[in-house]
């Protein structure tokens, strides 16, 4: 409405998925089947376990050549009853709606921060959890402060400009995650992950550490359609000034996506056929 307008956003607080099942991803059995209706997380479950087969909620019901359910909600508990009947081994679902069912399984999350350093990450799908506000124009700004928040609008200001520059068809292929870090937070990891640039974002050109800002963290990634190609990024940077900052990885990541999904033209007629390196689909 013309009357409308965005008031701001709550930073989300359970953005990851959830593996449905009795076994953790990597205790899975070989050729074991796997549900999502996503296809960012269908190609990050092969990326980590190539030899399990993820399928969508309807080929499912293709292939047993049984009626899935009309009603969206109720999806999750028929697939708790192809589980419970041996014909799939888990399903993947959103953290916020697995909580508000009351299904009999084990959950495994599927985490953007692995607690271990060398296990698998699974960043969130676009604007995941996040829970935006509109409101009729003029509204009282001092209502507005305390129900938005300063991360949540951030989020929504950052994740809003990747998806103008890339377009709503990167959408389902997107993982993205946007969040505010303390300075000791990110010198911590910078130590335990033996990672110097990461430090680096935090000091200043004259080498001083800028222990009272918060900076802005974004990550972002694109899976191939085979799990076997990931194109990523992350940039850290100081609050202040991060608009601009942020406009500037956003354009690189843009190039960067255009750059590795375009097919690579042959140099000389003898070269193999035109090739494209990230391929998203099959």
């Amino acid at each position: 409405s013309k009357n409308c307008e965005v008031l701001g956003a709550k930073y989300p607080r359970r953005p990851n998925s959830v593996l449905v099942s009795e076994n953790k991803l990597y205790f899975q059995p070989k050729s074991a089947i796997i549900i999502s209706d996503s296809e960012l997380v269908r190609r990050q479950l092969i990326r980590v376990r190539p030899d399990i087969l993820v399928k969508t909620p309807s080929e499912i019901s293709n292939f047993y050549e049984i009626k899935i359910p009309k009603n969206i909600d109720q999806i999750p508990y028929w697939l708790e009853e192809l589980y419970e009947a041996g014909k799939i081994d888990g399903f993947v679902i959103p953290r916020t709606i697995f909580d508000t069912l009351n299904l009999k399984l084990r959950r495994h999350s599927l985490l953007s921060e692995p607690q271990e350093l060398g296990d698998p990450y699974f960043l969130p799908s676009p604007l995941s959890d996040l829970l935006v506000f509109i409101s009729r124009r003029r509204f009282p700004p001092s209502i507005s402060k305390k129900i938005c928040e300063l991360e949540g609008n951030t989020n929504l200001w950052v994740q809003t400009r990747v998806l103008n520059e890339l377009g709503t068809e990167m959408m389902k292929y997107l993982g993205i995650e946007v969040r505010h870090r303390q300075v000791k937070s990110l010198l911590r990891q910078s130590e335990d992950e033996r990672d110097p640039i990461i430090g680096e974002a935090c000091t200043s050109p004259d080498g001083e550490i800028l222990e009272d800002e918060v900076h802005i963290e974004i990550r972002m990634e694109v899976i191939s359609f085979d799990g076997k190609r990931t194109i990523s990024i992350q940039r850290i940077t100081p609050y202040s000034g991060y608009d601009f900052k942020i406009m500037s990885t956003v354009l690189d990541w843009k190039k960067m996506v255009d750059t590795m999904t375009r097919k690579i033209q042959k140099d000389n007629p003898k070269d193999n056929d035109e090739s494209t390196f990230l391929v998203l689909e099959e």
